[in-house]
């Protein structure tokens, strides 16, 4: 039977501090990602080219032969 000794009682509660702060760093980092590229999507600029065309008082063919 292995002997519990203090040491090793504090090595065991250390090991376990350092466990839990390496979990939270990587909740962190991913929810990190994650939001960036969220951001990413966001934040992305899209070109809308538009033209104006004039069609009062056109008739069908008229307007036809314009957007043609």
């Amino acid at each position: 039977m292995k002997e519990i000794t203090r040491r090793t009682v504090k090595v065991t509660k250390k090991r376990q501090l350092t466990l839990r702060r390496l979990r939270k760093q990587l909740i962190f980092a991913s929810t990190f990602v994650t939001a960036s590229a969220a951001a990413i999507q966001l934040t992305q600029k899209h070109t809308v080219h538009a033209t104006s065309i004039g069609t009062a008082g056109l008739s069908q063919a008229q307007f036809i032969a314009q957007i043609c």
